[in-house]
C-alpha cells in the first residue's frame, strides 16, 4: 500500500511539472488577464464568504483543501488573506473532529490502528503537540482531524491549537506566495522586507522535515 501511495505522489508531482512546463511553453492564458479576474474577485465580499466555506467542507471531508491558499494569497493582503484561511480551515478541522468524534466507533479499539494514531494516543492530546503540527508542514491537516476526533481530545484546547497554529503558518505562506506572486506582475525581485516571509517558509519546510523525521523514528522503536 506505501508503495502505491508513492508512486501516485510521484506521478501526480510528474503530472504537475508537465502541466506547469506546458503553460509556460504555450502559456493559454495571460498572466496580467489572470491577475486582473482574481483582483476582481477578490473586491467582492462574498468570494471571501465562498472560499471559507469552500475550505471548510473540504477539510471536513478530508479533501485537500489547503490548495485553496492558491486562490487566496495572490490576491489578498497577507493579514486578510490570513484571516480568511485560519477561519476556513479552522471550520473544517472542527467538522473533520465532529465527523470523526461520531463515526469513530470505540476509540480504544482506533487507537491501536497505526503508528500515527499510536502516536497521537501518546503525545496528541496536548496544545503543544497539536500546535507543532498546525504550524509545521508534512503533517496532513487531516489526520490531526479524525485523529483528534477519533481519540476524543480536548476540544477546547483541539481549537486553541488549531487557531494559532494555523494563523502563524498561513501568514507566512500568504506572506510570500503574495510577495512571488507581486513580483512576477512587477517583474522585479523582492525587496529585502520581502524575503523574510520566504526564508521563514524555508525554515518552516527545514523544521516540518526534521520533525516528521522524529516522528518516524519516535514510532519505528
Amino acid at each position: 500500500m506505501t508503495g502505491i501511495r508513492r508512486n501516485r505522489r510521484l506521478l501526480a508531482l510528474l503530472a504537475l511539472i508537465i502541466a506547469g512546463t506546458l503553460l509556460a511553453v504555450f502559456r493559454p492564458f495571460d498572466l496580467d488577464d489572470v491577475i486582473t479576474i482574481g483582483e476582481r474577485l477578490a473586491g467582492n465580499p462574498l468570494t471571501a464568504g465562498v472560499l471559507i466555506g469552500v475550505q471548510a467542507v473540504m477539510l471536513a471531508l478530508a479533501l485537500p483543501g489547503t490548495l485553496v491558499i492558491w486562490l487566496v494569497a495572490p490576491f489578498y493582503e497577507p493579514p486578510l488573506a490570513t484571516v480568511i484561511l485560519t477561519i476556513g480551515s479552522t471550520l473544517g478541522a472542527i467538522g473533520g473532529y465532529a465527523l470523526a468524534r461520531r463515526l469513530g466507533g470505540d476509540a480504544p479499539a482506533a487507537q491501536s490502528r497505526g503508528a500515527v494514531m499510536r502516536f497521537l494516543q501518546r503525545y496528541g492530546n496536548r496544545f503543544s503537540t497539536q500546535f507543532a503540527l498546525r504550524v509545521l508542514p508534512g503533517f496532513p491537516h487531516s489526520v490531526l482531524n479524525y485523529g483528534a476526533g477519533t481519540l476524543r481530545f480536548n476540544l477546547p484546547a483541539y481549537i486553541l491549537a488549531t487557531v494559532s497554529g494555523l494563523a502563524i503558518k498561513w501568514w507566512v505562506y500568504s506572506a510570500a506566495i503574495y510577495e512571488l506572486a507581486a513580483a512576477g506582475v512587477t517583474g522585479e525581485p523582492p525587496d529585502r522586507g520581502a524575503l523574510i516571509p520566504l526564508l521563514g517558509l524555508a525554515l518552516l519546510m527545514v523544521i516540518g522535515g526534521a520533525a516528521r523525521a522524529w516522528v518516524e523514528k519516535r514510532n519505528a522503536r
